[in-house]
């Protein structure tokens, strides 16, 4: 476990340093949740909390803003101070946005996309939570329709 996390520390740094020198001024580190993606090897709450944690560290130290992108099982006033705003996919149609009410709470933006339903079905909400939602296709070209 120790050697895959400082295996992907080292290529998560990387990363973040080429956005830093590219110009960057911020990051939306995707794929942080590996409980919910089932990584193949045994990992707890408190080990994808942990990570979260160190890789909003990380992106702090080299200047940037870092979006804490879906996570939403471990959700928790340590993670709302330790990101700058919130990333969601699917939040409506899961049923999951509740957590996500801590970032607005705390003054910091939730972006929020859903690629199924039509956005009169979640977008009366999504404005009442505070998020900037919108409906996107699942192939993330530049279509999308707004909540605004």
């Amino acid at each position: 476990m120790k050697t895959v996390s400082l295996t992907v520390q080292r290529f998560s740094c990387s990363r973040m340093k080429l956005a830093a020198a590219s110009g960057c001024d911020g990051i939306e580190p995707d794929q942080n949740n590996p409980v919910g993606n089932n990584p193949g090897f045994p990992i707890t709450y408190a080990d994808e909390k942990a990570w979260y944690l160190e890789v909003a560290k990380l992106a702090h130290a080299l200047g940037l803003s870092v979006g804490m992108k879906n996570g939403i099982e471990i959700i928790d006033s340590d993670l709302v101070n330790a990101f700058d705003w919130a990333l969601n996919e699917q939040c409506f149609q899961f049923h999951e946005c509740d957590s996500l009410r801590q970032f607005v709470a705390a003054g910091k933006a939730v972006f929020q996309v859903e690629y199924q339903g039509e956005p009169s079905s979640f977008c009366p909400e999504a404005r009442r939570l505070g998020f900037s939602s919108m409906k996107k296709r699942p192939l993330l070209d530049a279509w999308r329709v707004t909540c605004w």
